[in-house]
Parts: structure tokens; C-alpha cells; sequence
């Protein structure tokens, strides 16, 4: 099928939800200081020489693996913070349900996978300052997007929902979309092309995947729709005793800031943010 023309309705409406909304993921340049100053990353001196990052399911671009070597936004923000510090990183794949158990086991040390800051979270693991914004977003058929052009229209629709089986999609779309049939896929790669092969309506995932994947299908018949269906600050896990950790973390992350690498870090990934 030929690409509508602009001017079309599609188009119109494409360009009106994309207006103000490629904002959508940004650096926390000023998302409030760190826990506790004066904490110089080279201040500490019996840590270990290693840090044993946890990563869940390949995430494309934040953590996923090319070559046999974990790459992405968030193998780069844990590499430059290794720097500050002076350690080595180990990265360490596991399902997403066994990070915790891992972490709080003594396995790894931190966990590394889009993990938002939460009243779940918090009341598990300690957390470290923000160092994305994102959430969850859609992709949808053009056609679907145009018998529901609202975002409460589309939560609301009695649509076909695929998933990734255990992802917090699938969290948000059988508490919000109650009037959807929920598909689970094993991969949100299987679940977005479920779309492109009309078993579904709508696909729902981490936003940054979602913009990722749609770039990636080559197919007319599909768009991400980029307004978050939830904001969420993403953060590092750790262990709540692990305290000149969590310190000598946010000391860095705040150095990463101020200087700029932040910034570049998300912008090689996630060049359409501003």
C-alpha cells in the first residue's frame, strides 16, 4: 500500500499528537541533587575492583547484545560510571523476574534495566538518581489510529492488545485497556510484528523500544503514537545497605551530567530527543 499523501487525515492527525510530544524522553539535567554530597568517586577506597551490572531481556537501544558484547544507552551509562569510579563491569544476563533475587542474593550488584522509580521499587532496593524519562507507548495500525484518535479513545477501544509475556506492558495493558483482548507474545519483537501481521491492533511497550521497533518493521501499515501512555524515571537498583555504593553512583552520575556525557550518551541512542 502506497504512503498517504500529507494533507490526508492520517497525516493531519499524525502531525497534531506529534507536535509537542517528541519531548517525551529527555535527560535529567536538573532532576534534583544527589542524595548526599561531597562523596568524590575516588574517595572510596575498599571497594571492589568489579561491578557486577544484573540486565533483563534484550532491550533495544537502552541494553541488548550485538556480537556477544552488551551494548545500548544503559551499557554506556554503566561503563562511564565504572570509569568515575575506577571499576570494571560485568554484565550479567537474567529474566527480568529473577533480577531481584539475584541482587538481593549477592549475585550482581546493580540492576541495569529500565527500572523505574516506583512505590514498588523503592520498597524493595535502594535507587539512584534518575537518569532517563520514558514510559510506555503504542504502536498501532494507521487504520485503528484513525477510528480512535484520542489516547483515551485507544485505551478505551475493545481493540486487539499484543504484549510482551511478563513485560510492564502487559501490567499496564490488562489494568488500563479493560476492554481490549490481551495477546502475550514470548518477545516484544514477536508482539510488534503481531501488528504488522493484523493479528493485532495495537502493540504496547517500553517507549524507546516502541520508537525503535517501528523504525525497524518497514511497513507503511504501522506507527508508534509518541505520547507516553505513563511517564516514568528510569534509575539504577541496588542493595539498601550498599550505602558508599549508592553514594559514590549518584557522585558520578551527577559528574556525568554536569559535564555533558549524559546528554551525548542519550542523544547517540536517542537521537530524536531534545
Amino acid at each position: 500500500m502506497n504512503r498517504p499523501e500529507p494533507g490526508t487525515g492520517f497525516w493531519r492527525l499524525i502531525a497534531r499528537l506529534i507536535g509537542p510530544a517528541l519531548a517525551f524522553i529527555a535527560v535529567l539535567t536538573a532532576c534534583g541533587a544527589v542524595r548526599q554530597e561531597g562523596a568524590s568517586p575516588s574517595s572510596e577506597t575498599t571497594r571492589p575492583q568489579e561491578l557486577r551490572a544484573g540486565v533483563g531481556p534484550s532491550l533495544p537501544p537502552l541494553m541488548f547484545r550485538e556480537g556477544g558484547e552488551f551494548t545500548g544507552l544503559e551499557a554506556d551509562l554503566v561503563k562511564a560510571l565504572a570509569r568515575e569510579m575506577g571499576r570494571e563491569v560485568k554484565f550479567v544476563g537474567l529474566e527480568r523476574e529473577n533480577l531481584l533475587s539475584a541482587l538481593l542474593e549477592n549475585r550482581i550488584d546493580l540492576i541495569v534495566s529500565a527500572l523505574p522509580v516506583n512505590e514498588a521499587n523503592t520498597g524493595r532496593m535502594a535507587l539512584t538518581e534518575p537518569y532517563l524519562k520514558s514510559g510506555q507507548m503504542a504502536l498501532a495500525r494507521r487504520e485503528y489510529i484513525l477510528r480512535h484518535p484520542s489516547l483515551p479513545g485507544l485505551v478505551k477501544a475493545a481493540g486487539r492488545v499484543a504484549v510482551e509475556s511478563g513485560s510492564v506492558g502487559e501490567t499496564l495493558v490488562r489494568e488500563a485497556f479493560t476492554n481490549s483482548k490481551v495477546l502475550d507474545y514470548p518477545s516484544a519483537e514477536s508482539a510488534a510484528r503481531a501488528v504488522v501481521d493484523k493479528k493485532a491492533d495495537v502493540f504496547v511497550h517500553e517507549a524507546t523500544y516502541v520508537i525503535w521497533i517501528s523504525q525497524r518493521l518497514k511497513s507503511d501499515e504501522v506507527v508508534a503514537i509518541p505520547m507516553l501512555l505513563t511517564a516514568d524515571n528510569y534509575a539504577i537498583g541496588l542493595r539498601r545497605e550498599d550505602e558508599t555504593l549508592l553514594r559514590l553512583l549518584n557522585a558520578s552520575l551527577k559528574n556525568l551530567t554536569d559535564s555533558g556525557r549524559l546528554a551525548q550518551i542519550i542523544k547517540r541512542w536517542l537521537p530524536y530527543t531534545q
